[in-house]
């Protein structure tokens, strides 16, 4: 028995020591309950939102304004319309940088053969540790209550985004035959496909660096097919010129 009581006195001593050590990741635990629970934001809301004053769909040569006028280091890969191969987005990129912090930013080509942006991503390794509460809440009073937290080891991850069908109870379907009920699934399962899609704000925390994530691929996606068909237009009216130019002869 006094083994036993010596046993569990000093399990109690080592829990309060440990409690007393995990300071950032019992603070990273507290957020679950705080903001478990936040709105679900619009589009345009999510649209709105920058990081660093760079924005979702701004022109490459807004971002050139922003990254001269704040002094960035590095520059843009050159992105040029393929002649010979599907066009596509970006996917690879160089940072701009300023001391510990760096930008990424995901081009894409949009109507009138503008480049825009439709991902923006920060990297932020701080040089001395920050609480994560102070982050977090830093994180909230600019973008709003995130609809999303977790914690995941020594990080927190906040999520800002729209409401989609895994959110809400799958609508009824009163299909009565096979193909029925298979052209239901389908519509349901293109509208899942959609949804991944939407734009969404992503911060990935913890005491010693934060990466932040804002990313709209329905707007690229859009952006690219009015692109695409403004393309095709144009080579299509040169085609119609070209036959008027050049006698066609059987």
């Amino acid at each position: 028995m006094k083994h036993l009581a010596l046993f569990g006195l000093s399990l109690l001593l080592s829990c309060n020591a440990f409690a007393q050590y995990a300071g950032p990741d019992e603070s990273s635990r507290q957020y679950d309950q705080k903001y478990a629970t936040g709105p679900f934001y619009t589009e345009a809301q999510i649209n709105a939102f920058d990081i660093s004053g760079f924005k979702l769909g701004m022109s490459q040569d807004e971002a050139q304004t922003l990254i001269t006028n704040g002094k960035w280091n590095g520059k843009f890969n050159k992105y040029t319309i393929p002649t010979n191969m599907p066009l596509s987005e970006e996917t690879e990129t160089k940072s701009f940088y300023q001391d510990e912090r760096h930008i990424f930013l995901f081009r894409h080509w949009a109507p009138g053969k503008v480049v825009r942006v439709y991902s923006i991503k920060l990297k932020q390794q701080y040089k001395l540790e920050h609480t994560i509460n102070d982050v977090v809440d830093a994180l909230v009073k600019k973008y709003g209550k995130p609809t999303f937290n977790k914690t995941s080891g020594r990080a927190v991850i906040l999520r800002w985004r729209m409401q989609n069908l895994t959110d809400k109870p799958l609508p009824p379907c009163t299909a009565k035959t096979y193909d029925e009920k298979q052209a239901c699934k389908g519509a349901y399962a293109r509208q899942l496909d959609a949804q991944s899609s939407f734009p969404e704000l992503v911060a990935d925390v913890t005491v010693d660096r934060l990466e932040l994530t804002l990313t709209s691929e329905k707007m690229m996606k859009e952006q690219m097919e009015a692109f695409k068909k403004e393309q095709e237009a144009a080579a299509d009216a040169t085609r119609k010129q070209n036959n008027k130019a050049e006698k066609l002869t059987f």
